[in-house]
């Protein structure tokens, strides 16, 4: 069945707004990008707007080219510090980065994202798996959009530094992957069909700074809230 408009994955437009900020910090002309693009701003300047994953696609891919620089959504995945949502502030004051990665699989479908998230353990391992929409496939900008601020967000969340054991991807392994290991400090993996981080599961017990019951527990009951309604 084919998709029509109002099924495309949307994605809000604070995050088109940051992405093009990071874009003027690399030196891009954004305004020149957008109009090659035929793509008006005038259409997404609420922050509150929600506009097609495709024309974030659009702009990644067409950024990429121009600065030459096929690692862009790698670096703009690791400076991206994420849209203060309330599953933002819940996965913030969980007690433990465990409890963050199952409140965020538990509520993630109210953020609508381009991709889903879920935990296999595996032993001393648990594996985090990446399944991206259909409409976005694999892409690789996505994917290393994704990984990139994840790996960020949970050494950030832990208060440290906090690598995976190794992580998987679909994608063919680029003719650098320099930026890559520096960013992620494990073994990678390409061309493996699916995209998964191996963690070890003592990991998943390291305290989370920002910890507040109080918090989490009044988030929790929000989310539960919004998602009976969907």
């Amino acid at each position: 069945m084919e998709r029509n408009d109002s099924d495309a994955i949307r994605l809000p437009a604070s995050k088109i707004i940051a992405l093009l900020s990071f874009f003027r910090a690399c030196g891009l002309d954004v305004e020149r990008l957008l109009a090659d693009l035929d793509a008006d701003p005038e259409n997404w300047r609420d922050p509150e707007t929600r506009v097609p994953l495709d024309l974030w696609l659009s702009l990644n891919r067409a950024a990429s080219i121009r600065l030459g620089d096929p690692d862009l959504a790698l670096r703009f995945g690791s400076s991206f510090w994420g849209v203060p949502t309330i599953l933002h502030h819940l996965v913030s004051s969980c007690a433990t980065l465990g409890d963050a990665l199952d409140a965020y699989i538990e509520y993630q479908s109210i953020e609508r994202h381009s991709y889903r998230v879920s935990k296999l353990i595996d032993g001393d391992f648990v594996e985090i798996l990446y399944a991206g929409d259909p409409s976005a496939g694999d892409d690789r900008f996505v994917v290393d959009f994704v990984f990139s601020y994840f790996s960020v967000r949970v050494a950030r969340l832990a208060g440290g530094q906090v690598h995976a054991a190794s992580i998987e991807f679909s994608y063919d392994e680029p003719a650098s992957t320099a930026f890559h290991e520096r960013l992620f400090g494990c073994p990678l993996a390409f061309g493996r069909g699916r995209n998964s981080a191996r963690v070890r599961a003592e990991a998943l017990s390291t305290p989370i700074p920002s910890a507040n019951a109080e918090v989490r527990a009044l988030l929790g009951d929000r989310l539960r809230a919004l998602r009976e309604t969907m």
